[in-house]
């Protein structure tokens, strides 16, 4: 993996505008509500694995992703 892939992946901010841009909104703290379906209470929220990358988790859909994933999805490519 190129050190471009591996910073971006390592970005808090990228990831909160990728979620955002998608249409999730920011709760407390690193929450979200998920841009996947309407919650009332946030059900998502980002974290940083081990190996210091960021990724998206709504416990709802069950749906995991890093800001790549993210990115795809926004656009209409395959992830």
């Amino acid at each position: 993996m190129n050190n471009k892939i591996k910073e971006r992946r390592r970005d808090k901010a990228a990831i909160i505008q990728a979620v955002t841009a998608l249409g999730g909104r920011p709760a407390k703290s690193n929450m979200f509500h998920c841009f996947q379906h309407n919650d009332a209470t946030a059900s998502a929220w980002i974290r940083q694995s081990r190996e210091g990358y960021w990724y998206f988790r709504c416990f709802t859909c069950n749906f995991w992703c890093d800001v790549w994933d993210l990115e795809a999805k926004r656009t209409g490519k395959d992830f």
